[in-house]
């Protein structure tokens, strides 16, 4: 969905995994909840690899990725100025080392070919779900009915041979995003876990 970002609103001071990672977030619009530090904690990666996470609004996954693996190389991709600032910000205030913000959309990322894995907390709600007159809560939380297969064809982009893509989704709208992403490749391993902690795998 196109929506236009109001002006930054004040920032609160928080933290992350229990106070190890310290975050700032806008006081109105969307909210970072338990996502984020999920989707941080699913991601196999081996050091120096190369992860990026598309629409990483303040750069909580990024900094809780960051905490557990200090020696990746990181980037995130945020379509909105004020929070892609936010983010780096974030990243600043915490001291990460070998990471960037660039703001960009995930349909259209300005990469091909070099991350080894790619995450991201898409939007979960179909446009005809209720609006939210916050502009930046709305375009988190809604998406039009193309977004699935416009983020996986361009996320798939910016994958290397044998990379991986992380998403965290609500189950209802899993069967929308196999089939986005098989249009792409027919994965050969798919994982999925759980707010239970249980864990599913299927292999082709």
């Amino acid at each position: 969905m196109t929506a236009p970002y109001p002006p930054p609103p004040e920032e609160t001071a928080g933290t992350l995994l229990a106070g190890r990672v310290a975050y700032r977030q806008f006081v109105t619009g969307y909210r970072t909840g338990i996502e984020p530090v999920l989707l941080a904690a699913c991601i196999q990666a081996r050091a120096e690899e190369a992860v990026l996470e598309a629409g990483t609004g303040a750069g909580a996954g990024l900094l809780c990725l960051a905490a557990r693996l200090p020696l990746l190389r990181l980037a995130g991709l945020e379509r909105d100025p004020a929070l892609a600032g936010l983010a780096a910000r974030n990243l600043a205030l915490n001291s990460v080392p070998n990471a960037k913000i660039i703001i960009g959309d995930a349909e259209h990322p300005p990469f091909r070919r070099c991350f080894h894995h790619v995450m991201a907390n898409p939007p979960w709600h179909e446009e005809a779900a209720s609006a939210s007159p916050d502009g930046r809560r709305d375009a988190a939380k809604r998406a039009r009915a193309s977004l699935p297969a416009a983020w996986v064809d361009g996320l798939t982009a910016c994958l290397l041979p044998r990379g991986s893509m992380s998403l965290i989704i609500s189950a209802a709208i899993v069967p929308t995003w196999m089939a986005a992403l098989e249009r792409v490749s027919r994965p050969r391993r798919l994982a999925i876990r759980s707010a239970a902690g249980k864990t599913r795998t299927r292999w082709w």
